[in-house]
């Protein structure tokens, strides 16, 4: 196993700041999709199936991304998560089809694992024993605040700002950049050899504690579950029984006053 040589002292509270930035994205296109919705005419089932890409690109993560930090050392594995999630940014802001979103949700799934394991582990790095408990503190905290403000920003963004789909992912762009300055910046060191072993970690419940870890599974597991659920079509179901959404009368509108407009530059055209 390798060995993680101490860190220089740094904040874990600065050093939290990417896991918010890339938390902010996890969750920010979930008021959206009654959008994209509309716009590509996709069912609640291909939503699903979308949602389902970013579970599929975190537990890939997981597997691999806390052996990779340990072999390599954080900074190396946080980096391309966060770089991941600008790419993730980007095609959500121009996707035209169902492919582009799941895409997009794939690598948004892969940073949220990747930040997870290793970008965790380098907060609570930078901390040092010494600070461990603010450490953990804090990058709870930066998970927790990023996930819940990124719909909120999108939610409040689409409906004051034009580019409905468009601005909050030039915002979360903008996060996820003074992120990538803060990793380059971490007072990190390699880790002191290369480790043993293979690059997947899976993991594994010594048997006397099997049974506690069952519990908990049987608790919290439906939460969570219902927690996707709602978050997947949640927005959906509630535009589906008010009968209306505020968002897509006004595409609606617009479209329609466009075409009206340009019915209108045809005529005055010359013969």
């Amino acid at each position: 196993m390798a060995v993680v040589a101490p860190s220089r002292a740094g904040s874990p509270w600065l050093a939290a700041w990417p896991v918010t930035a890339v938390f902010v994205l996890s969750n920010a296109p979930t008021p959206l999709y009654v959008l994209w919705q509309h716009r590509l005419g996709f069912s609640a089932g291909t939503l699903t199936v979308i949602f389902a890409a970013y579970i599929a690109g975190l537990l890939a993560a997981l597997l691999v991304a806390g052996r990779a930090s340990d072999r390599l050392g954080r900074k190396p594995v946080v980096l391309p998560g966060v770089l991941l999630a600008l790419i993730a940014c980007g095609l959500f802001a121009v996707a035209t089809s169902v492919l582009a979103l799941a895409i997009a949700r794939l690598l948004a799934g892969i940073a949220v694992g990747i930040t997870v394991s290793a970008g965790m582990a380098a907060v609570v790095d930078v901390g040092g024993p010494e600070r461990a408990r603010t450490a953990t503190l804090a990058a709870s905290t930066a998970m927790v605040f990023g996930a819940g403000l990124g719909p909120l920003l999108a939610g409040a963004l689409s409906e004051t700002l034009p580019g409905t789909t468009v601005t909050i992912f030039v915002v979360s762009a903008v996060l996820l950049l003074s992120a990538v300055v803060v990793v380059v910046r971490l007072p990190l060191r390699r880790p002191v050899g290369s480790g043993a072993g293979g690059w997947v970690r899976v993991p594994a419940v010594p048997r006397a504690q099997r049974k506690y870890v069952a519990l908990g599974i049987a608790v919290f597991a439906p939460g969570i579950t219902s927690t996707s659920f709602v978050l997947s079509l949640g927005p959906a179901l509630l535009a589906s029984v008010l009968g209306t959404t505020r968002r897509g009368q006004r595409s609606a509108q617009f479209r329609w006053l466009s075409s009206g407009r340009a019915a209108a530059r045809r005529h005055r055209l010359p013969q």
